[in-house]
This record gives structure tokens, C-alpha cells and sequence, in this order.
């Protein structure tokens, strides 16, 4: 059913398919995901964001045996109101005859549901992929984040922890969040997922590692877009990399303007493979010409277990060193003692590497790095050792955080954290 593009871009719906006409129909697709959790105070961005893509190009109705562009997205009703119910809705994109933007419904939601929960972005998923089968899929992720840290914590000096739990209908924990207390200091940033309950204190949001178990075992994404603050780690991209062929993501915060939507589709859509290093160049630029700050990397998954092996053998080979680094002269990436967040080479090279342990890491990171930018300083902070992945320093965390990450897949190939 297509309708007018102002009666229906935000609409919400009840949780079941619609019948779109096009199921099954498709077999070799270029299928383009915005997957928008913005039931917090982001909502006007994410907003923004889907009426770029929407101003740029997108596919007219009879090129939809190529291209498809989907939106799933649950926004709040306004950027502070967290009370009014708002069901997730999967939308179709397209132009009709006389160029005019129409959609269609094709799944609609309780408000029960939560956008921000892997059980929802699994369901998602897999009816993208019965839509299209063997389809080439790509997914842009947008909304808050705290990069690999687990539900719940709290960023307090200590690395104490708070489990408040709540349980949604859709099975997903929620915790009580005091992090998010700075997204209202001077710049609004985007920092997996948030869905906001009431507050900006309780959100429920999304583990890094059941992100990536959501993504369907048979479903393979040519790229993960993350517009999101502080996912640009190796913990993340680890996680993904069976999964996922190239990811994009920021080390640091990234401002609410998020990326280029205008760009988008011509980047990662209508192409005959999707252009990451130039939709990172693009994000760059967004922000370098304007002297304001980001920084930015493509992340070619399929070389990460040879960067693992490389790092492996060198924190083996250097841990004594590692535990005696001092935190403040490595190379980081946050702010508001958010430690958790230091530069992946820089760590190591407080290290004393022989010039054959520096060339082989340099290799490795060569190879699984091929894009990396940033501005000369990122939200205060010097940004001269970039080197395209971030990753924790276990000398600057608590036992109770180390614990939790020796589960983490990066910490079983590399040992990082004994």
C-alpha cells in the first residue's frame, strides 16, 4: 500500500507482516537497512537523518528488483518525551512514476516492543531476509551507544556496577544508567542502542555480543554501518566478523549530526559493491571542513583473526610491560573517565616491540584497517595516534570488568585479558 510521503514517515503500527506484494519475489537485491533506535533524545536526528536519505536518491518503484531501501525505526514523539508509546514500524521507500516518495508498511509492532533489543532486531532481520532472499544486505545502525561495555555499567570512577534490572515483554534487560547524564553537556552526541523508559536514567539497550548473536547465522551483511558513539573498538568488530565484511565506526563520540545520509544510497545502495571507504572519506570531510571533530574507520572483518594471532603473541610476550603502562600518556578516546577506551597500536607501543614484532603488527593492522581518518583533536583530545581501532587497557580496569571480558571473543583469540 503506497502513501504519500508526509502522511506516513513516522507512522507506528500493531506486531505482524503486511503484505507488500513483493515477498519472495526478489533473489540478488542490493537491500540498504536503516535500522533507527531513537526513543530517546536523539529522535529529532534520527529523524533528520531518514529525511536526507529520503531528499537524495532512492529507488523508483519499477528498479525495486535491484534495489530496496528499508527503514526500521521507533522514535519518541519528541526529543524529552519518553511516556507516549511508539510502535517500531519496518517501512519500504521508493518513488512512484512521477518521482513522489511513497512507502509501505511491510511490519508493524506492539510499543510493547523495543527497537533497542536483540529479540527485535532478530525479527527484523529475518524478514528482510524472507523478503529478499539472497539478497545483498547492508545495515546502518543509529542511536546511542557505550561501545563494548556491558548492560549496566555505570562509568563510575571505581568501575563499580549498578544491576537494576527491568524486564521488558520482548525479554530484554534494562539497567539504571547514569552515563547518559553528559549526552546534555555541550554538544549532543550519538553514544548499542537506548530506548529510554520515562528517563534519560533507566534505558534499555542492546549487549555487544547479543547484537551480534541477532544477526541471523545465514544472513551475511556486506556492511555494518555504526553511527553510534565509542563502537569503533576491536571488541565490537571481533565480535561481528563472521558475520559482517566491512564495519564502519567511530573511536570516539560522534555529534548528533551523525553521518552524510544525503550520501548514502549513492555510497552503499546503487553500486555494484558497496563504497565504505568512501562513505568514511565522505563522514570525514563532514566534519574536518567544518573544524569540528570525529574520527572515522573501515574495518575489513575477514583479517581480524590474523591481526588476533599478531596481538596475541605480543600481549603474551609484553604483559608485564602492559600492566605497568601509564594510563595517561597511551593515546584514548573518551572522555568523563570513561577508561575503557584507549588506542589498540599505542598501547603496544609503550611496549618495548623489536622492529620485527612493530613490522608484523603493522601488517596486520594495514590489512585489517583500510580506512582510518580523524581530525587533529576529537572533543578536546589529541588525536596524532590514531590508529583506527580502539581497544581496553586492562591495566586501568577493575577485576570485576576483566572478568566480564575474558568471555569476549577478541579476549579468547588474544588473550589479552588472563
Amino acid at each position: 500500500m503506497a502513501l504519500v510521503l508526509l502522511a506516513v514517515l513516522f507512522m507506528t503500527g500493531a506486531c505482524r507482516k503486511e503484505p507488500s506484494g513483493q515477498e519472495g519475489s526478489l533473489m540478488s537485491a542490493n537491500v540498504m537497512l536503516m535500522y533507527s533506535c531513537g526513543y530517546n533524545n536523539l529522535s529529532y536526528a534520527l529523524k533528520a537523518d531518514i529525511k536526507d536519505v529520503l531528499k537524495s536518491r532512492i529507488p523508483y518503484y519499477y528498479e525495486r528488483g535491484s534495489y530496496r531501501f528499508l527503514v526500521f525505526s521507533q522514535l519518541s514523539k519528541t526529543s524529552s518525551d519518553w511516556k507516549t508509546p511508539v510502535e517500531p514500524t519496518l517501512v519500504e521507500y521508493y518513488k512512484d512514476i512521477e518521482g513522489g516518495v511513497c512507502a509501505d508498511t511491510l511490519m508493524r509492532c506492539p510499543a510493547t516492543d523495543v527497537a533497542a533489543s536483540a529479540v527485535v532486531m532478530n525479527k527484523v532481520l529475518e524478514y528482510v531476509k524472507e523478503l529478499v532472499p539472497d539478497g545483498r544486505y547492508g545495515m546502518i545502525f543509529s542511536s546511542h551507544s557505550t561501545g563494548w561495555l556491558p548492560l549496566g555499567w555505570t562509568g563510575k570512577a571505581n568501575d563499580a556496577i549498578e544491576w537494576m534490572s527491568v524486564t521488558s515483554q520482548s525479554g530484554v534487560s534494562s539497567q539504571l544508567q547514569s552515563s547518559y547524564a553528559f549526552l546534555t553537556a555541550e554538544h549532543d552526541t550519538k553514544t548499542i542502542g537506548a530506548h529510554f523508559v520515562e528517563t534519560s536514567k533507566v534505558s534499555r539497550e542492546i549487549e555487544f555480543v547479543d547484537f551480534a548473536a541477532a544477526i541471523p547465522e545465514d544472513m551475511h551483511l556486506q556492511y555494518l554501518v555504526m553511527d553510534a558513539c565509542l563502537a569503533g573498538g576491536i571488541e565490537i568488530a571481533y565480535e561481528i566478523k563472521d558475520k559482517v565484511d566491512y564495519y564502519v565506526a567511530s573511536q570516539t563520540e560522534i555529534l548528533s549530526d551523525g553521518f552524510p545520509y544525503g550520501r548514502m544510497t549513492s555510497r552503499l545502495l546503487f553500486c555494484i559493491r558497496p563504497d565504505v571507504k568512501g562513505l568514511a572519506d565522505d563522514f570525514y570531510h563532514l566534519y574536518a571542513d567544518r573544524s569540528s571533530s570525529c574520527t572515522i574507520s573501515v574495518v575489513d572483518c575477514r583479517h581480524l583473526e590474523a591481526l588476533a594471532d599478531v596481538c596475541g603473541g605480543l600481549f603474551e610476550k609484553h604483559r608485564s610491560e602492559m600492566d605497568a603502562i601509564n594510563p595517561s600518556k597511551v593515546q584514548l578516546y573518551f572522555r568523563y573517565n570513561w577508561h575503557w577506551f584507549y588506542d589498540l597500536k599505542d598501547i603496544l607501543a609503550h611496549c618495548s616491540l623489536s622492529p620485527e614484532e612493530e613490522g608484523a603488527l603493522d601488517s596486520a593492522l594495514a590489512s585489517a584497517v583500510i580506512y582510518k581518518n580523524a581530525t587533529p583533536r576529537a572533543f578536546g583530545l589529541d588525536m596524532s595516534r590514531h590508529c583506527g581501532l580502539s581497544m581496553f587497557l586492562p591495566c586501568n580496569g577493575s577485576a570485576a570488568l576483566k572478568d566480564i571480558y575474558r568471555d569476549y571473543a577478541w579476549n579468547r583469540s588474544s588473550g589479552l585479558v588472563k
